[in-house]
C-alpha cells in the first residue's frame, strides 16, 4: 500500500470544539468525496462531493460505499478487509487502483482510509476519501514513456536498435572492471563493411539501411547473450566478447 498520510485532510480524528454544522461546512470545503463512518459502518458525516458522486445510491448503500460504487469489480469481502485493518490497527490505509465504472469506463482513483479517534486515542470509526487521479496518472505515464524514449535514443542506434557508442562504452568499462578483479579475459572486435559507400551511392540509402539491419541481425545471432554488438557510426560495428576462457575463443 502507498503511504499517503501527508495528503490526508483529517489524520487524527475530527477537530475538537466544532458542532455538526461547523463540521459539515469543513468537510464540504474538501473537493474530493469524503464520508465518516462509525464502528458499526453507519454514515456519520458526508460532504457534498460524495453526495454528488453517489446520487440516488446514497440511501441504499452501506458505509464504505466509495470503493464498490466506483469499481464494479470490488468484491464483497475486499472492502470490509480494508476497513477492518484501519479499525483494528488504528493506522491509515492508502492505495491507488484502476477502477471499472458501471458504464465500463476505466479510471484511476486513490482511496484513503483514516482512523477516527476519540480523545483518548481509541478508534471509533473511519474517514473515507476517494480522489480521481486519472489525468495525473496518464500524465505520469506519458512522462515515463518520454523518458524511456529519450533513454532509447541515447543508448541505442535508431536504425539497427543495437547499443550505441555510449552504451557500448559503459558495458566495456564494466566488463574491464570485472575481468580485472576476476582475472578473466574479454575481447573487442572492430569491423566495417567493405565497399559500403558504393552500395549507398549506386543503390541508394534505403538499400544501404537494409544492408545494415541485416548485418546487425546476423551478427546478433552469432554471439552469446552476455556479449554486446554496437553500431558506432556508419558501417562501423564493435563486438564485446565477455567472460572468455582464453584468447582463442575470440
Amino acid at each position: 500500500m502507498d503511504d499517503c498520510s501527508s495528503t490526508l485532510p483529517l489524520t487524527s480524528g475530527l477537530p475538537q470544539g466544532l458542532d455538526k454544522a461547523q463540521m459539515l461546512s469543513l468537510i464540504d470545503s474538501i473537493a474530493e468525496p469524503l464520508l465518516v463512518t462509525d464502528g458499526k459502518e453507519r454514515i456519520l458525516l458526508i460532504n457534498d462531493a460524495a453526495k454528488r458522486l453517489l446520487g440516488a445510491q446514497l440511501n441504499i448503500t452501506p458505509a464504505g460505499v466509495l470503493l464498490p460504487f466506483l469499481d464494479c469489480r470490488c468484491t464483497t469481502t475486499e472492502l470490509p478487509a480494508y476497513l477492518d485493518i484501519v479499525m483494528n490497527t488504528g493506522e491509515s490505509l492508502c492505495f491507488s487502483r484502476e477502477v471499472t465504472t458501471a458504464t465500463h469506463r476505466s479510471e484511476v482513483y486513490e482511496f484513503v482510509y483514516t482512523p477516527l479517534l476519540t480523545s483518548d486515542g481509541k478508534v471509533e470509526g473511519v474517514i473515507e476519501r476517494a480522489r480521481d487521479i486519472t489525468k495525473k496518472t496518464l500524465m505520469e505515464n506519458r512522462l515515463d514513456e518520454q523518458e524511456e524514449r529519450v533513454q532509447q535514443l541515447l543508448h541505442y542506434d535508431n536504425l539497427t536498435n543495437l547499443p550505441s557508442r555510449s552504451l557500448f562504452s559503459q558495458r566495456l568499462n564494466a566488463a574491464i572492471d570485472i575481468a580485472t578483479h576476476s582475472a578473466g579475459e574479454l575481447a573487442v572486435i572492430c569491423l566495417d563493411l567493405d565497399n559500403f559507400k558504393k552500395v549507398n551511392d549506386s543503390l541508394g540509402h534505403d538499400v544501404g539501411d537494409m544492408v545494415l539491419r541485416q548485418v546487425s541481425e546476423r551478427l546478433s545471432n552469432c554471439v552469446g547473450v552476455r556479449d554486446t554488438i554496437a553500431r558506432l557510426s556508419g558501417d562501423d560495428f564493435f563486438i564485446l566478447l565477455d567472460n572468455l576462457l582464453d584468447a582463442e575463443h575470440a
